[in-house]
């Protein structure tokens, strides 16, 4: 995948994707690409979403592109080697598992119409956290690294 491509024209694919309205920039979400509305129809993919995530996790698992090894190609994840860093999240596999749960998400939705389903959606107190969690991400982002290096630490000196 991408061998017949330079890092130019995968440049301009994102180029081309943002400027038709498919992608955005999310400033408020630590600058991140985020699909827009003009992208929904992707989740009517249903399960087809499921077979291509799990395609592009094998992709990112087992190929390895001397294309990208190019540093400001390592984001897609398809270089030979792994970059020295511990917040290292490339696209492939991860952007797979995002296609995985897309496609479990509009397995197990009722057949209803998008805005049906915001009216009737509620948060419940079971689940709570998990909001929470969102809206104190970069606490729980300081603070998940030295907890599991911790609990590492503890494992391996009582094991």
């Amino acid at each position: 995948i991408g061998k017949g491509e330079d890092a130019n024209t995968w440049r301009g694919l994102f180029r081309q994707l943002t400027a038709a309205g498919y992608l955005t920039g999310d400033t408020e979400g630590h600058g991140t690409l985020a699909l827009t509305d003009l992208a929904r129809p992707l989740l009517r993919w249903g399960a087809w979403l499921i077979a291509i995530g799990v395609a592009v996790v094998a992709a990112g698992a087992t190929m390895q592109v001397p294309l990208f090894d190019q540093p400001a190609l390592h984001w897609v994840g398809l270089m030979t080697f792994k970059p020295r860093t511990e917040d290292y999240v490339p696209l492939f596999p991860w952007f797979g598992m995002v296609l995985v749960g897309a496609g479990i998400g509009t397995m197990a939705a009722p057949r209803r119409s998008w805005a049906e389903r915001l009216a009737a959606w509620k948060l419940t107190s079971a689940i709570g956290w998990i909001g929470w969690l969102g809206r104190h991400s970069l606490a729980v982002y300081l603070l998940h690294q030295p907890l599991l290096m911790g609990a590492m630490l503890l494992i391996r000196r009582f094991a």
